[in-house]
């Protein structure tokens, strides 16, 4: 029982965190939460991204001209963003092992949660790279709307 109570709040803590990170809603975290527990989490993303930029396009009217770019910084990430989620998911998958394991070991915990730190920086560095350069390619009037409608993540 104890057992179960310490991995809840361990994986409540990390959900929060993690939220508070990426500025995302409960939603948006259960839905990838369900999705990755079903294995489906990279298609559940790349829907979700699709979905996103689809949206952008139409309420930015952005040109095709945009639209193609848009569409190049967006592949030139893809690597990058899923090297560093398929680290996140795999470091998730080793705390989740060592948090259960008896006797509790702080130290490999606090080593595993650390080493989590670098992915998500890339990722981070990723989306801000990306949002830089889709915004350079906006006119005026496009920014000044984008700001108005995104979620200030950073």
């Amino acid at each position: 029982m104890k057992k179960l109570i310490l991995t809840a709040i361990v994986a409540g803590t990390m959900v929060c965190g993690s939220m508070f990170a990426t500025g995302k809603t409960l939603s948006t975290v259960s839905t990838a939460f369900a999705a990755e527990t079903a294995d489906e989490a990279p298609g559940m993303r790349g829907a979700m991204a699709d979905r996103f930029f689809e949206r952008m396009t139409r309420v930015l009217d952005l040109t095709e001209t945009q639209q193609n770019e848009v569409q190049a910084i967006r592949e030139k990430n893809k690597p990058i963003i899923q090297a560093a989620s398929e680290k996140l998911r795999k470091g998730r998958a080793e705390l989740r092992q060592v948090i259960q394991t008896h006797p509790f070991d702080e130290e490999a915990v606090r080593s595993l949660a650390e080493k989590q730190s670098e992915p998500r920086v890339e990722l981070t560095m990723a989306f801000a790279r990306m949002a830089n350069e889709i915004h350079a390619i906006l006119t005026p009037e496009q920014r000044e709307l984008a700001e108005k409608l995104m979620p200030k993540r950073f």
